[in-house]
């Protein structure tokens, strides 16, 4: 049952993926040249992520769209600090914990433009969701990693892969939220707003 999951969530990144290759990769190259900056890292981040959910509700995506991530600058360096600093505790507490932490708060991010949620209500929310659908998220924060992996190993594999693996966490937010019947996309409805 959890691969039949991932496997519709693949399916339907992938379709999401082909109607708008451009922008999503033009995006990632974008939010990959400029986290060289660091501080420009987690905005840029959180702009691609932007970016997907709003394909993911077949809305017109452009390549600049991966700046207004900067709209969360705090919120978006603020998670990255809390999840990263856990997860290097987890790390040097062997290993184990580093990768369940991971797994826990693998969607804050997206949960925090989802569901237009702060720092503290994303983290805790990604753990609740996590820990409710374990065997589906270890088996997505798996796979997604081995692909990002694979891509990585490649120079330009990670510009191709990156759309994909965030496109799969998107849907996997989506329908997680959908099966507590919490559907929104606070952030990205009042950005569009904007």
């Amino acid at each position: 049952m959890v691969i039949t999951k991932i496997e519709e969530i693949a399916k339907e990144s992938f379709e999401i993926y082909k109607k708008q290759p451009i922008p999503l990769i033009l995006g990632v190259v974008i939010t990959l040249l400029g986290s060289v900056l660091i501080v420009t890292a987690p905005p840029l981040l959180f702009g691609f992520y932007q970016m997907c959910l709003r394909a993911m509700k077949n809305e017109e995506i452009k390549t600049m769209d991966v700046f207004k991530g900067f709209n969360y600058f705090f919120r978006s360096w603020g998670i990255m600090l809390v999840s990263g600093i856990a997860i290097v505790i987890g790390f040097v507490l062997l290993i184990v914990p580093g990768i369940l932490v991971m797994i826990l708060l693998q969607y804050a991010s997206i949960l925090a433009l989802y569901e237009n949620t702060g720092v503290r209500a994303s983290l805790k929310r990604s753990y609740k969701i996590a820990r409710a659908n374990l065997g589906f998220s270890i088996v997505l924060c798996l796979l997604l990693a081995i692909i990002d992996g694979i891509g990585g190993s490649i120079t330009i594999g990670i510009i191709l892969t990156m759309p994909f693996t965030t496109l799969c966490t998107c849907l996997a937010v989506r329908n997680l939220t959908a099966k507590e019947g919490k559907q929104t996309i606070g952030a990205i409805n009042k950005t569009k707003k904007q």
